[in-house]
C-alpha cells in the first residue's frame, strides 16, 4: 500500500482500500506512507500494515527506514511539516511562505543540498548509489538535470516534468547539461505552460538533437498535469508521464 492518507479516515482514501482488500482477504505486507503530518505516530489506518516500511519525510519513526517499494529512500522532512511547524495554517499565507522560500534558493545550494543527500544514501546498506536516478517538478526541473551534470559518474538518469527555466544564459542552463553528462535525460513539457512557452520547448528541442536526451510535448495539457490534486491534472497525461519515467529508470538503473 502506498498512501499519504495516513492522518485519519478519507471517503476515498487508504480506508476504502483497506476495506476492498479485506474483503478479498487480502492483507497488506507492506505500507509506504507519504507526506505524513505527525512526527512521532501514525494514523490508525496505518497501523493496519503489518509491516510499514516508510514514511516520507520521518525515516527515523521505524525501524525499516527504506522503502522496499520502487527502489526509493526517504531522507528528508518534507515542505508540508516544516510550514506547519511554524505554524502556518492560512493558504495564502502558506503559499506566501512558500514562495519565499523557493526565491531564497540557488542552484549552488540545491547541488550541496544534493551532496549531502548522497552521502547519507552512501551510509544506507539498502541503497546502492552507484547508479542513481533523479526526476524534478517544476522549479526542481532544473535541479533534477543538474545533479545529473554535477555527479556524471553516478547519476545516469535525469527527468524533469514541466520544468521551468529551460534554457537560459546562465552556465547551468538545462539545455547544456549534455555536454556535462552521460546521463539519458528526459523533458516532458505541458504544451500550455507560462513558465516555459512554446519557443523555449522549441529552443530545448533544438539543443538536444543528437544528445542522449528526449524532449516530449503533451498536447492539450497545462503546468502541473500530473498532480491529482490540482484543477489542471490530466489523468492520461499523468499516466503517461509515469510510464515515461519508470521505463526510463528500468532502461538506465538496472544493474
Amino acid at each position: 500500500l502506498i498512501t499519504g492518507d495516513e492522518e485519519g479516515v478519507a471517503t476515498h482514501g487508504t480506508k476504502m482500500v483497506v476495506e476492498a482488500l479485506d474483503l478479498e482477504d487480502e492483507v497488506i505486507s507492506h505500507c509506504v506512507v507519504g507526506e505524513p503530518t505527525s512526527s512521532a505516530t501514525m494514523g490508525d489506518m496505518i497501523t493496519l500494515s503489518s509491516d510499514v516500511v516508510a514514511a516520507a519525510g520521518q525515516p527515523t519513526l521505524f525501524d525499516k527506514p527504506t522503502m522496499q517499494l520502487g527502489g526509493a529512500l526517504s531522507i528528508v522532512q518534507d515542505l508540508l511539516t516544516l510550514l506547519a511547524d511554524l505554524g502556518i495554517t492560512d493558504m495564502d499565507a502558506w503559499r506566501a511562505k512558500m514562495f519565499e522560500f523557493m526565491e531564497s534558493l540557488t542552484m549552488t545550494m540545491i547541488m550541496e543540498d544534493t551532496d549531502a543527500l548522497l552521502a547519507y544514501a552512501e551510509n544506507q546498506s539498502a541503497a546502492d548509489t552507484s547508479r542513481v536516478g533523479c526526476v524534478g517538478y517544476c522549479m526542481s526541473g532544473q535541479y533534477s538535470v543538474n545533479a545529473a551534470a554535477r555527479h556524471p559518474e553516478r547519476i545516469f538518469a535525469a527527468a524533469s516534468i514541466y520544468g521551468v527555466r529551460l534554457v537560459t544564459d546562465k552556465d547551468d542552463s538545462p539545455h547544456l547539461a549534455p555536454a556535462k553528462t552521460g546521463a539519458e535525460l528526459y523533458f516532458g513539457c505541458a504544451e500550455t505552460d507560462h513558465w516555459a512557452p512554446p519557443e523555449m520547448v522549441e529552443a530545448l528541442r533544438t539543443a538536444m538533437a543528437g544528445k542522449n536526451a528526449e524532449v516530449e510535448l503533451y498536447p492539450g495539457v497545462e503546468h502541473g498535469f500530473a498532480f491529482p490534486q490540482r484543477p489542471v491534472y490530466n489523468k492520461p497525461a499523468a499516466e503517461r508521464h509515469w510510464e515515461r519515467l519508470f521505463s526510463l529508470f528500468h532502461r538506465r538503473l538496472q544493474s
